[in-house]
């Protein structure tokens, strides 16, 4: 028989101790209630005043439940059950059944606990289970415990894609810590445009000698997409941002599959990516508010810049950066990292130059509505002569460049789907995409990638941009003959750019906006609405518009989150171009959707005068390699 639910248990009213019961900790059955009130949102005061107990008592189980979360399970909150001979687990706080541990963990947590105190549970939650799995792999295999070391083996090792139980590969550890789950989610946004050069070997080439029959019906990995280490690179950028993770504990370098959609074992190791499932350029209408119209009105912003101020930019960067270069070359990082990447949006061509978290240079080219329009690349050939030009003139060296897809032609949505051998992502997930996206995926290229997580069911995030905005950047770009390093949807570098590891990102243009859901540094949800540039009446018109998109993002999200739903607490940041010309406009939003207001945190060494807010994106796409 199913456990008694906690309002089941206390709708009566609490427990109630024998008169002379002086002790000072609680019992089962009092900790119970304290989970049920918190559950209820009690203050502390009023279920210490219910069980007629000292409130540091209350106070001191609710701190143990942070830093040992475990005591849920000792509190029989989680029920294991079996449904049809599958394991499930039901929480006792609300009655739902989930697969997976981790899911039920979030979510029995989530009744409890909030913001900062919820994300330290479960940060010490899943240390506790990577300590526990260590223990496992450091015995002798017995009993079905060998699978823990056999699984840990699999991922630094790439020409290890089968994991045993089924005929997708995981794509990152089960005990992933953040930063590790980040590289990853970065994988999955790079579209690259093309293969590695033939003199570089493929990634996957001592796979590629012994796979398997069964090994060759899973989705390959696309080349030109490296899997090198940048474990102690994003470590260093954790710190420079100062986030408050452990990244030591982690020393495996896992190999990160991307799939895309359509790809065969052949088409991967005998054409580039860019000519797979090639369409026609016919252009979807599959995001909401898109339209053919064109913009009609060009960017004021100005496209050059003064030699006199370039030059002192870029004496700036390099007397700024000298002793941290040589503390890093000197530290075994190797050669410098530069990066220069390029964003199309509004009517305007950005381009940021950056050495490691310096800004060298950068411009902001105007392009006509005879180039760019509708939230469309109309020209790319004599945008690719624009670039280059700008290119030409600016400081860098621009071996390795980035892009992010232009206009409001994406989305992205996390999809759960039973972990069965029967199961095959590359024919399901398609299906899924144009059934809850609405996008017809013979015009749009997908990407997916499997996320963290121990059970029956595999968690996919998957992305979709149209074939008309993918390949138009990448011809720009292309155009120059510089070579492009990683092709990504706008939520990832926005995730970055904006700095805060839970956050509403909410990036405004003249003609658009995106918006996206960040839980633990992992995008969630995304929509991107365009409308016409000029279209727009005043500023509460585009207040309106904005609070719109952010409410029906925030449905959209606990609709298909439920485990991380997004709580009143959790904040807004307000970026892009308008919200450099309206200083207003972020806190009117927030004040509309009840979220406080913060700032994006800007992580490069800039000039005062660096327009941060209009260049988010190409910010993002600097730290790709950082």
């Amino acid at each position: 028989m199913p456990r008694k639910t906690l309002d089941e248990l206390f709708r009566s009213g609490p427990p109630r101790r024998d008169s002379g019961d002086s002790r000072d900790e609680l019992n089962e059955v009092e900790k119970q209630f304290v989970l049920w009130g918190l559950k209820e949102e009690w203050k502390l005061s009023r279920i210490a005043e219910a069980l007629g107990v000292d409130g540091s008592a209350v106070r001191q189980f609710r701190i143990d439940l942070v830093s040992n979360p475990g005591v849920l399970l000792d509190l029989d909150v989680v029920e294991p059950i079996e449904d049809q001979g599958v394991t499930m687990f039901r929480c006792v706080g609300c009655t739902v059944h989930l697969n997976s541990p981790d899911q039920i963990d979030r979510h029995a947590l989530a009744h409890f606990l909030k913001d900062s105190d919820l994300d330290s549970a479960i940060a010490a939650r899943q240390r506790s289970n990577r300590q526990r799995l260590q223990s496992w792999s450091d015995q002798p295999e017995a009993d079905g415990l060998g699978e823990s070391q056999a699984e840990t083996d699999q991922f630094p090792d790439s020409s290890q894609t089968e994991n045993g139980e089924n005929d997708v590969p995981s794509v990152v550890p089960p005990d992933a810590d953040r930063s590790e789950l980040l590289q990853a989610l970065r994988r999955i946004a790079a579209l690259p445009e093309e293969p590695e050069s033939p003199d570089e070997p493929s990634v996957n080439a001592d796979a590629d000698a012994e796979k398997s029959p069964k090994q060759e019906s899973q989705p390959p990995h696309i080349e030109g997409v490296d899997t090198f280490d940048v474990h102690n690179a994003f470590e260093r950028m954790a710190e420079r941002r100062g986030l408050s993770e452990d990244t030591a504990e982690s020393s495996a370098k896992p190999h990160f599959e991307v799939y895309s959609q359509g790809e065969t074992a052949e088409s991967h190791h005998g054409a580039s990516p860019s000519n797979v499932d090639s369409t026609e350029n016919t252009e979807p209408d599959f995001i909401e508010g898109h339209s053919e119209h064109a913009s009609g009105v060009e960017a004021s912003e100005d496209g050059r810049r003064s030699k006199r101020k370039r030059g002192f930019l870029s004496r700036w960067a390099r007397s700024a950066n000298a002793e941290r270069q040589r503390r890093d070359v000197v530290g075994g990082m190797g050669s410098v990292k530069e990066a220069t990447s390029v964003t199309i949006e509004s009517g305007v061509m950005k381009i940021l130059s950056t050495r490691m978290l310096d800004v060298v240079d950068y411009r902001a080219v105007p392009l006509s509505p005879q180039l760019y329009a509708g939230g469309v690349v109309v020209d790319a050939g004599t945008i690719s002569r624009h670039l280059a030009a700008a290119l030409a003139d600016m400081e860098g060296a621009h071996r390795a460049v980035y892009a992010a897809v232009p206009g409001y032609q994406s989305a992205m949505r996390r999809f759960d789907l039973p972990d069965v051998r029967e199961i095959d992502p590359k024919e399901v997930i398609p299906r899924e995409a144009r059934r809850a996206l609405g996008i017809p995926v013979e015009n749009a290229t997908l990407r997916w990638q499997r996320l963290p997580g121990r059970s029956r069911i595999a968690r996919w995030l998957v992305a979709a941009a149209s074939e008309t905005s993918y390949s138009a950047i990448s011809s720009v770009i292309r155009g120059t003959g510089h070579k492009m390093r990683a092709l990504e949807l706008r939520p990832f570098p926005l995730t970055r750019a904006i700095g805060h590891p839970t956050v509403i990102g909410v990036s405004v243009s003249s003609d658009g906006c995106d918006v996206v859901v960040v839980r633990q540094w992992e995008p969630h949800t995304y929509q991107s609405v365009y409308w016409e540039a000029g279209s727009v009446s005043d500023s509460s018109d585009l207040v309106r518009r904005l609070t719109e998109v952010v409410e029906n993002t925030i449905d959209l999200h606990n609709l298909h989150n439920p485990e991380v739903s997004l709580t009143p607490d959790v904040p807004m940041a307000l970026t892009g171009g308008e919200a450099e010309h309206h200083a207003d406009l972020g806190m009117f939003v927030a004040s509309n959707v009840g979220r406080e207001l913060v700032e994006g945190k800007n992580p490069l060494n800039a000039p005062g005068d660096f327009p941060y807010q209009s260049m988010v994106v190409n910010v993002g796409l600097a730290l790709w390699d950082i």
